[in-house]
């Protein structure tokens, strides 16, 4: 995911999460973090050009995040 334009609309780069996401929020103006099914947590620091998952100890894949 990115956007150029503070989150009016945002674009898909590449979908490897393999689920649907839930919710995303930016700590700042380059990272940000994005949570959903499958125990997906991703982690970008180059504001949303490249995202990578994040592993969850225990988590298992049948968990979903609804928030960050």
């Amino acid at each position: 995911l990115r956007t150029t334009n503070g989150g009016i609309s945002w674009v898909v780069l590449k979908d490897e999460s393999g689920g649907i996401l839930k919710d995303i929020t930016f700590t700042g103006s380059t990272t940000g973090y994005a949570v959903g099914d499958s125990s997906t947590l991703l982690k970008t620091t180059n504001a949303g050009l490249n995202w990578g998952k994040i592993t969850i100890p225990n988590a298992t894949p049948d968990q979903t995040f609804n928030c960050v």
